[in-house]
Order: structure tokens, then sequence, then C-alpha cells
């Protein structure tokens, strides 16, 4: 087995992705979260197959996006897509309904510093189900965040985390690869993924 990287699709390449390619990564999602599915996580209380189907065709329509694919020979068995912070719920608060509700965890990054036009939103990511554990995870975000800061990007907004499991292994990822997290105190509420604190890196 040889794992191949695609470059960077995005611009018209990415809009010109097809239906069908939404349903290949969509399934490699679904197969994963619906066997680990908290009922309590708004972020991905999704059951459905079409969620994600319909998650990835959006994804393809995001200005600024870029997305990153690996396969084993003809058969895609992981993606990730990054977006500018500015597409994400925390960097897109537009009423004033959300700003009293999430507008001081946007506030914290403010007060960091932090430009929200250089920043990243959490990767919309998946990983064939039989390829879990063999490091593909890893190189894909290593191969995004070289592709982000070559953009122009400094900085990721960690969130939509809903697990215990999927928390460990970020933070693993970024202690092994030399990321200094900078941490809040505020915990991430449901409609953010619930678990964890707001918190971000620089690459």
């Amino acid at each position: 087995m040889t794992i191949t990287y695609t470059n960077p699709i995005s611009g018209d390449q990415l809009a010109a992705l097809t239906e069908e390619d939404a349903k290949i990564m969509g399934q490699i999602v679904y197969d994963v979260r619906i066997q680990t599915h908290d009922p309590r996580s708004v972020a991905y209380q999704k059951t459905h197959l079409q969620s994600y189907i319909n998650q990835c065709l959006h994804h393809f329509t995001i200005p600024d996006i870029f997305l990153i694919q690996a396969y084993d020979g003809d058969k895609c068995v992981a993606f990730r897509f990054i977006k500018p912070v500015k597409y994400s719920t925390l960097g897109s608060l537009q009423t004033e309904e959300e700003i009293s509700k999430y507008g001081r965890y946007r506030q914290w990054y403010i007060d960091q510093g932090l430009d929200f036009n250089t920043g990243l939103a959490s990767g919309f990511f998946g990983v064939h189900k039989d390829y879990n554990g063999q490091g593909i995870a890893t190189k894909l975000r290593n191969l995004c965040n070289e592709e982000a800061k070559r953009k122009g990007y400094d900085w990721v907004l960690v969130q939509d985390i809903d697990s215990k499991s999927r928390w460990e292994w970020t933070m693993n990822y970024y202690k092994k690869n030399g990321y200094e997290v900078v941490m809040s105190d505020l915990r991430v509420p449901q409609i953010f993924g619930g678990y964890g604190k707001f918190c971000y890196y620089k690459i």
C-alpha cells in the first residue's frame, strides 16, 4: 500500500468537484463518526449520511478554501478541507443575539492580538475507518499547515471537537509536531463542538 497526497485543490478546480466526490468523502466521515456518535453534541449530531455529503458540497463553494486528499491507488481514503476563520460560526457572528451569546469567545481571540483575516478555522476532515492509525491524518494536517502558511495564514482557531478521544488525539498531534497551544479558560459550548476549551496555535 502506497498512500499519495494531492496538491491543494482550490478555486475552479474545487468548484468542479461533483456530488459523487462529495458522496465519497461524506461516507468516510459518516462511517467513522456514526460509531462514536455523542447525541449530546450539537456540532456532530448529524446521524444521516446526507448531512455529511451536504457539508462537503457546501465546502466546494466557499471562497478561499482548499482541499488535500489522500489516495490508496485510485481510492480516496482521507481528506481535509481548510477554510479561513472568517467563514466559521465564531468568525462570522452578525446578529445581536449571536454577539450577545458568543461575542465574548471571539473577543478572547481579539484580545490575544490575533487578526481574523489571517486565521484558519478547524479543518473538516476524515480518514477511512480501514486506514486509521497509519499516520495519514497527521500527514494531511502537516501538508495543510504548510500550504496555509504559504498562503499567508499564521494561526488556527481550535474548536469543533466533541469528544475526549478527539481532544486527546488533537492535543497530542500539536505536542508531537511542536505547536504551542495557547489555551483560554472558556469552555466550548455545544454549538461549537462541546468539548474542551477555546484555544489556538500559531503555524
